[in-house]
């Protein structure tokens, strides 16, 4: 026979698998979503700090930081692109400390280079990125789900500002108006 903390402890589980997919889902279905992206910092390019003796330990971007670090390449590849970039991601630590990012992208639409283009932005500043397509909105529901939603809780979940826009209002939206 089950204990009752046992019932309260499934019963809690479900609720918050439930609550994962149903946010996911209502993620994926913000936007199209033109692709997944990982970004993460490179160590090796930041001061080293003294751990203890002759240990030199790179020293830790602080989550403030690295917010403003993915705010500024969300900005600067919007420029390189010559249209918004919408955003969901999902900021989260590394076991050493260090933060890094699940991101959802829409950069209303793909063209030739564009992958790379913006890939390059955050190699150049930061470190190392992978950026996809995704296959479906399934993917899509399924990533904003188990990396996404998990950090609410902590407050580092960036939800881009024109996010809450209708899709067809962006979709409306001539080439070359204002963003």
């Amino acid at each position: 026979m089950a204990r009752i903390d046992d019932c309260t402890w499934i019963a809690a589980r479900q609720t918050a698998q439930g609550a994962k997919l149903a946010l996911g889902e209502m993620i994926a279905s913000l936007r199209n979503w033109d692709l997944f992206g990982t970004m993460t910092y490179d160590q090796r390019r930041y001061p080293k700090e003294r751990l203890w003796g002759d240990t030199w330990v790179p020293r830790v971007v602080p989550g403030d930081r690295a917010k403003r670090d993915f705010l500024g390449w969300v900005n600067d590849g919007s420029g390189a692109l010559a249209r918004r970039i919408e955003f969901v991601v999902g900021m989260e630590y590394q076991k050493n400390g260090w933060p890094h990012f699940h991101a959802l992208l829409d950069v209303g639409g793909l063209d030739d280079g564009d992958i790379a283009r913006i890939g390059l932005l955050w190699y150049a500043r930061y470190g190392y990125d992978r950026l996809e397509i995704p296959r479906s909105v399934t993917d899509c529901a399924a990533y904003a789900a188990k990396y996404l939603v998990k950090d609410i809780s902590r407050g580092d979940v960036l939800f881009s500002k024109r996010l809450a826009e209708p899709l067809d209002v962006v979709q409306r939206r001539l080439p070359g108006q204002r963003w």
